[in-house]
């Protein structure tokens, strides 16, 4: 993380934390170190990615320190000052910059932001109902394919993975995704030419058994797909060497 973080411009990181919003796991920690940071008078503001989690995060602050009264000179999703959640039920929603006062022990004040739209995240251009389909509402179970060489594996309409060649018939292969995302394991599904087994079940299943999109219309707005050959060096039987994201 810290890596990643330099190569982005953060030259300095003062701190890499792993928390849940949802059971609270690391933000006493993250809490504790924010206090040593901040001194009287100065602010923290979360930045991140769409549907990161950032104001879920802060709804477990405020939950867990008391604090939190929104400003009344910004709103929350729902359209006004006050206190409360300022997570939406719908992902993705943050509206303009939120103010909360006094969320931390020390008595700073937090500003929640909307989330940054990446150039290459499909889940910005899902509607509400396929964004809660994507996010994960439970622990991920993993679901591990030992995939052959030419096989596909498709992960709900938006996106598949062809093994293209490697060095052993098979390799394994372990998907990450919301249960509410399918996924499909074809047996020499791909082909350099169009029309492909895998080319064919996208487009007879697409928007309904492969979903996110949901419906014909949707798969029409988002378009074809890109395609980029990623190249992994495997080093081991018993873990993981490389992360691939689709979305």
């Amino acid at each position: 993380a810290r890596r990643r973080a330099k190569a982005l411009g953060l030259q300095r990181a003062s701190g890499v934390h792993l928390v849940s919003a949802h059971t609270g796991m690391g933000t006493t920690v993250l809490a504790e170190q924010l206090e040593q940071l901040l001194d009287e008078g100065k602010e923290a503001w979360v930045v991140g990615a769409q549907n990161a989690g950032k104001s879920s995060l802060i709804n477990r602050l405020s939950q867990k320190y008391g604090g939190g009264e929104t400003s009344d000179v910004t709103r929350d999703v729902n359209g006004g000052p006050g206190l409360g959640p300022i997570a939406s039920h719908l992902p993705g929603t943050t509206l303009g910059v939120v103010r909360l006062e006094n969320l931390l022990p020390s008595g700073a004040d937090v500003y929640d932001t909307p989330g940054l739209l990446q150039p290459s995240q499909v889940s910005s251009r899902l509607n509400s109902e396929e964004a809660r389909m994507v996010l994960p509402r439970k622990r991920l179970t993993p679901r591990t394919y030992r995939a052959e060489i030419g096989s596909t594996i498709h992960v709900g309409g938006l996106g598949r993975i062809d093994v293209l060649d490697g060095p052993q018939r098979t390799m394994y292969l372990t998907v990450w995704a919301s249960a509410d995302v399918p996924t499909h394991y074809m047996l020499n599904g791909f082909q350099k030419s169009e029309g492909g087994k895998a080319d064919l079940l996208y487009k007879k299943h697409a928007g309904s058994k492969l979903t996110p999109p949901i419906g014909e219309k949707r798969v029409k707005q988002l378009g074809e797909w890109g395609s980029r050959v990623v190249t992994v060096y495997g080093s081991s039987w018993q873990r993981s060497d490389r992360d691939v994201v689709i979305g």
